[in-house]
């Protein structure tokens, strides 16, 4: 990626690689871990589940990140469903992966964008997740409060 000044106001990076100079002000997000959303619907802490052993599922483009998330929550991940990023979940693959859960007294981890397209009935806990600035914030401010850069 080459980017000369004055081509680009500000350049906001998600999942950049460190020490990336692009010769225009940057603004770096990161994803963070909020909360979990239970199959009812309630909310708790990311803490919940530290230290158990969990059943994971995903239908993501990078679902090593996924991992690595629920690794840094302390879950002990017993098995990891995939499927392909916007291809539908396998009803019988859905099916076995309840019935381990059941067997192995383990809940079923997904994304809350995997969530929304698994059966209202399916019992998985979503992960919420949130965009936090990691640096450039005063720039991101002046960003969005004098509306430069947004053509």
């Amino acid at each position: 990626m080459n980017f000369n000044r004055g081509e680009v106001d500000y350049l906001i990076l998600i999942r950049a690689l460190s020490g990336l100079a692009l010769g225009s002000p940057q603004v770096r997000l990161r994803y963070v871990a909020t909360a979990w959303t239970s199959p009812q619907g309630g909310r708790v802490e990311t803490a919940h589940f530290k230290g158990r052993r969990v059943l994971a599922l995903s239908g993501i483009a990078r679902p090593d990140a996924f991992e690595r998330t629920l690794l840094a929550l302390g879950l002990e991940m017993m098995h990891h469903l995939q499927v392909n990023d916007h291809v539908a979940f396998d009803m019988e693959a859905l099916k076995t992966l309840r019935q381990l859960a059941n067997a192995q007294g383990c809940p079923i981890v997904t994304t809350e964008k995997d969530g929304i397209r698994l059966p209202p009935d399916f019992p998985a806990w979503k992960l919420v997740m949130a965009l936090e600035v990691a640096e450039g914030q005063p720039l991101l401010r002046t960003a969005l409060a004098t509306g430069r850069g947004c053509r």
